[in-house]
């Protein structure tokens, strides 16, 4: 009669059936997982409705075919179109992709396997974003369907691809499954030493005359206000390059003044806009005004909220003193629509999709169709905030997410949105909107194609120019004939169809610059920043002292925190109608001085590796290979080692805490001959100390088909340097090595 989420982590949920008061049943769903899941919890005859014009069920090998595209598997009893579970039993109902293979079907049948929950791993490192996903089915070799733009994904591959509104998901086997992207790094300059004399006159010009437009940020409301910041930000930044000392002490001053009420935790006691208030319901903060839903429906934090990160990041990597003023509530920002870990008052990632790999807009989705995203580029510029604001904080685990998810999203822009793979019914340049189940070229505000293009560009910061130009000449030429071929004046968004043109064909840019009127500039946008981008060509470095892109941390979303740091309160208009509670809730995002809010998820949700005291990692999280410290006879392999023999090791700092050991999974693969194995072993502190723990691994079916080996463990406890090794009584390399994750007791 009715159901309840009764669990979930970063890729998988349950669903428990009741009727009358009891349970019926639970079913189990994963984002990406080939299969549905339905666990009887009492005896119970399940009526099996098939799609329109599939027939009634045939047995094929290992289960039944119900129509060209579903698959049953169960040890149930089916007759007719009704399937008898016995109490504790299990169906699967797979996908099965057009086009898919005997074997393929083969494949699906044996990877019905239950599944218990999900992991998210992440890492950046060697130039790559990093992103490890693990289901729990007991080592057994299941199916998962990896998004489009995951073409590098770990695992053997079935021949049969899914369709989707992106483009083929690639269905492969295992238990882990790998991919990456690259690093963007985070730069907040660009490089002004191309400019000629006259281009650098002329700019100064205009930062001069636009400063103090910019100087007065009076929006009130939570978009308007981070738009309005960030773009005193950019001029500001442009006038500290050009030595324009007024200017720069008057942006600093008007930034800082609106930032510090924006951060001021007892904001709301002395005005009613300009602050933020907690939902207790949703978990999450409100900016006090709203806009556009950000609180009924929690809309588009993530876009707000990124611009405010910006713009506190930007200003405190010059002056380290705002980063003490400003972090309690700049930390509790970011946790809102960043937050490494859920606890019992944030929400993990809120408006991140770790298996899609980018953000979702629509708070609580209230669409047939699925959540949705319109402005791409407003996404990738809330974690290049949470970037910038991990690195001015010291902050290292927050700034490896923020680049990680920054590095995900802008793929994901470039592949679904403004390069998208031609799919059957779409025939637009470009998308606008991508939806769950479907894309869409218009906007919600315009159908005009400048504001279509524009949206995926504003506010064109520095780190942002590399994927965006990573589009390719071809297509920003298409993007530009759209955006600007039937004219520029009075179109919504063209200043940014400008600038998005200048990556590929400057001069054309630099004609349509000149014809824009003051009334086509964007409010989000200056004149002289627009300029600045039209007339170089590249970024200055990240700032000194940033966490590099080599880094590889990340914080869990479930390992529990010893203690949680003082409560602070922001307190609220009474009117205010989403937001029903009266104190900021504890940030989860603390610098390394601070310590976390214990959290209430089980330790087998976690879903990524944690940076603990002295740059070890949460031995409890899935740590990928590519967080190894050190290397002995092996090389980083994209998300896995080169094949590894006889001597051979990995290194890595893990933090054990005091929780007690029960084993370690070992992700391997190989592809060795016949007769070629050898023990994977893990060691404390030397690579030749004793064996904590080993496992024997031979052939997996291929050097990219991954297994997760159990083995049980002595149980350490603290920090140690922590060596995988392999030893084999026989010279050839038999397996490479993907991630390593202890469990506890």
């Amino acid at each position: 009669d009715a159901y309840t989420l009764t669990r979930r982590d970063s890729l998988s949920a349950d669903l428990t059936y009741s009727a009358a008061g009891a349970t019926v049943g639970v079913l189990t769903l994963a984002q990406g997982w080939a299969y549905a899941q339905y666990v009887a919890a009492t005896d119970q005859d399940v009526r099996l409705i098939p799609p329109s014009g599939a027939g009634s069920p045939t047995a094929v090998p290992g289960g039944y075919r119900i129509g060209p595209s579903l698959l049953l598997v169960t040890p149930g009893t089916l007759s007719g179109s009704s399937l008898h579970l016995g109490r504790g039993q299990a169906a699967w109902v797979a996908g099965v992709a057009p086009g898919a293979t005997p074997g393929d079907l083969a494949t699906l049948a044996r990877g019905a396997t239950t599944l218990r929950g999900g992991t998210t791993g992440y890492a950046v490192s060697g130039g790559r974003a990093i992103t490890t996903y693990a289901l729990d089915t007991g080592s057994v070799p299941t199916v998962f369907a990896a998004m489009p733009a995951q073409s590098d994904v770990s695992g053997s591959r079935l021949v049969a691809a899914y369709p989707s509104i992106n483009g083929p998901m690639p269905a492969v086997t295992g238990t882990t499954f790998t991919t990456s992207t690259p690093a963007y790094d985070v730069p907040v300059d660009l490089d002004l030493s191309t400019l000629s004399a006259a281009d650098r006159s002329t700019l100064t010009g205009l930062v001069s005359a636009d400063t103090a437009r910019v100087a007065t940020i009076d929006a009130t409301d939570s978009y308007y206000a981070g738009k309005q910041l960030t773009r005193a930000v950019q001029v500001y930044r442009l006038a500290r390059q050009l030595g324009l000392a007024s200017a720069v002490a008057s942006l600093k001053a008007a930034v800082v003044a609106k930032l510090d009420q924006w951060f001021d935790p007892d904001g709301c006691a002395a005005h009613s806009t300009s602050c933020f208030g907690y939902d207790r319901v949703l978990k999450g903060i409100v900016g006090e005004q709203p806009s556009y839903g950000s609180d009924t429906e929690f809309n588009d934090h993530h876009f707000h909220y990124g611009y405010l990160l910006y713009a506190a990041g930007a200003m405190a990597l010059d002056d380290p003193a705002l980063t003490s003023r400003w972090r309690t509530m700049a930390d509790t920002v970011a946790a809102d629509i960043a937050a490494p870990r859920a606890t019992a008052t944030t929400v993990a990632r809120r408006h991140f999709d770790d298996y899609a790999g980018h953000g979702w807009a629509s708070g609580v989705a209230p669409f047939a169709d699925g959540n949705n995203q319109e402005s791409s580029s407003e996404a990738t510029n809330a974690w290049v905030g949470v970037t910038l604001w991990g690195r001015a904080s010291g902050n290292p685990d927050l700034a490896t997410q923020g680049q990680w998810m920054f590095s995900r999203e802008a793929a994901s822009a470039v592949a679904y949105w403004l390069k998208p793979a031609p799919v059957a019914g779409f025939t637009s340049p470009m998308a606008s909107l991508v939806w769950g189940g479907k894309k869409d070229y218009a906007t919600w505000f315009s159908g005009e194609p400048s504001a279509i293009v524009g949206i995926q560009v504003l506010p064109a910061a520095p780190a942002q120019l590399a994927y965006l130009r990573s589009v390719g000449p071809a297509q920003l030429d298409v993007l530009a004939d759209s955006a600007l071929g039937a004219g520029i004046s009075g179109k919504p968004l063209v200043d940014w169809s400008v600038a998005l043109t200048s990556l590929g064909d400057r001069a054309r840019a630099q004609a349509a610059y000149a014809q824009l009127t003051d009334g086509d500039i964007d409010n989000g946008n200056t004149r002289s920043y627009l300029y600045a981008v039209l007339h170089t060509s590249g970024t200055l470095p990240a700032p000194t002292g940033s966490t590099s892109s080599t880094t590889t941390s990340s914080p869990t979303t479930s390992s529990p925190a010893t203690s949680s740091p003082a409560t602070t309160t922001t307190s609220q208009p009474a009117s205010t109608s989403s937001t029903t509670a009266t104190t900021t809730p504890a940030t989860t995002t603390a610098s390394p001085t601070t310590t976390t809010s214990p959290t209430t998820t089980s330790p087998t949700t976690t879903t990524s590796t944690t940076t603990a005291a002295g740059g070890a990692l949460d031995a409890f999280s899935l740590v990928p290979a590519g967080a190894a410290t050190s290397l002995v006879a092996l090389t980083l392999d994209g998300p896995h080692t080169s094949p590894g023999a006889t001597g051979a090791a990995a290194g890595f700092r893990l933090d054990f805490g005091t929780t007690a050991v029960a084993d370690v999974v070992l992700t391997v693969s190989s592809g060795a001959a016949s007769g070629v194995s050898g023990l994977v072993q893990v060691r404390l502190d030397s690579p030749t100390n004793p064996v904590l723990a080993e496992a024997a691994v031979a052939s997996t079916g291929g050097w990219d088909v991954t297994r997760a080996v159990p083995a049980n463990s002595a149980s350490p406890t603290g920090v140690h340097q922590v060596y995988v090794t392999f030893t084999s009584g026989q010279p050839a390399a038999y397996a490479e090595l993907w991630g390593v994750q202890f469990r506890r007791r």
